[in-house]
């Protein structure tokens, strides 16, 4: 303040402040209930704050505390902040404004168990954005055991599956909140369809004792691989050889194809091949 007598006329000046009211980030309708807050560079405390949009938001004076209702559109609230002032600097406010955005809501429920082989299906989630121009996109974080494309899933491997579903923001609605669902994908059941006998694959004929079969089997969809044991009867089996060992007893013989990563072991299945001898196959393939 500077004080200048001139005979009898005394002049006074004040010097000037800059409020400054901190960036508001843009919020959505159910974040209301935000403070404001703001400084002034002559270092005084702020007098009160207020709003030149009273119908979008209300402003309390004492400590910024900034809150607003729903509505139908997009809206733009600005917050004022005022120092009075004192004997040294002249009264100053500052503004800030900020947009309130509607609330973006995906609804995106876990898909149902799947097994692997099942085909692509869609995804199914909605945004209440929709009629806005809202869009879910889908991603994701388990590749190795299902990808997806727009909004198609595709199975990869059995497993666990995780998708997350967003939506960007649109003219009225702030971006929504990612919605990321899980859900297994189970192992496929296999069925080896034959175990043979090396000949014809029905029947064999054994006129004595110590003759062989090369055991074989076919079906099955996984990678496992396949054993063979005696069950029961008049036989001996090592690897893929059965070997007739006399007597009258059929001969039982085992197949057993393991389990994968994307196969289980399957249900049993059973095929006789009937011999002079009476050698009988029987397919089981573990589950």
């Amino acid at each position: 303040t500077t004080t200048t007598n001139f005979a009898n006329l005394t002049l006074t000046f004040h010097l000037n402040q800059l409020v400054t009211v901190a960036a508001i980030a843009d919020q959505k309708t159910s974040t209301s209930g935000i403070t404001a807050t703001a400084t002034s560079d002559s270092g005084l405390a702020i007098s009160s704050y207020g709003t030149s949009t009273p119908t979008v938001c209300s402003v309390n004076s004492a400590t910024g505390v900034v809150t607003w209702s729903a509505g139908l559109t997009v809206r733009t609230c600005t917050v004022t902040a005022t120092q009075n002032g004192n004997t040294t600097y002249n009264a100053a406010t500052g503004s800030a404004s900020f947009s309130i955005y509607l609330d973006q809501v995906i609804t995106f429920t876990a898909p149902s168990t799947k097994t692997f082989g099942n085909a692509d299906f869609a995804a199914g989630g909605t945004t209440n954005a929709v009629a806005d121009g809202g869009v879910v996109t889908y991603s994701s974080s388990t590749t190795s055991v299902c990808t997806v494309s727009e909004s198609t899933i595709h199975i990869v491997s059995a497993g666990s599956c995780s998708i997350t579903a967003s939506s960007g923001a649109t003219t009225n609605y702030a971006a929504a909140a990612d919605v990321t669902r899980s859900f297994t994908i189970a192992k496929a059941t296999q069925t080896i369809t034959a175990l043979t006998n090396g000949s014809d694959g029905t029947t064999a004929t054994y006129s004595s004792p110590n003759g062989t079969v090369t055991l074989s089997s076919s079906g099955g969809s996984g990678t496992g691989s396949v054993t063979y044991a005696k069950v029961s009867g008049d036989c001996t089996v090592v690897g893929t050889t059965a070997t007739i060992t006399g007597g009258t007893n059929n001969c039982v013989v085992e197949a057993t194809k393991a389990a994968d990563t994307n196969y289980l072991r399957s249900e049993e299945h059973t095929s006789e091949l009937q011999s002079h001898l009476n050698l009988v196959c029987r397919l089981l393939l573990e589950k």
